[in-house]
């Protein structure tokens, strides 16, 4: 678990399995809060600007973003 405050916190996700839906759930002090996900395609622009950066987790988030069944 990692605490993160008033800072942006980017967050990918990659099943070995075909997926309908894909859910962050996030512990806060206040409650659980459920973000479902959605989708990427790693070609779209988006993606690639997501994935900007230098350092191991902007290659971590690239890799994310370009799989197949990335979310």
């Amino acid at each position: 678990a990692v605490a993160v405050a008033g800072e942006e916190l980017i967050i990918a996700a990659r099943t070995t399995a075909p997926a309908t839906a894909v859910e962050c759930v996030l512990s806060l002090p206040s409650g659980t809060v459920r973000l479902p996900m959605a989708a990427v395609d790693g070609a779209d622009s988006d993606a690639a600007l997501l994935a900007g950066g230098d350092g191991p987790l902007a290659a971590a988030q690239e890799a994310a973003l370009e799989a197949d069944n990335g979310w």
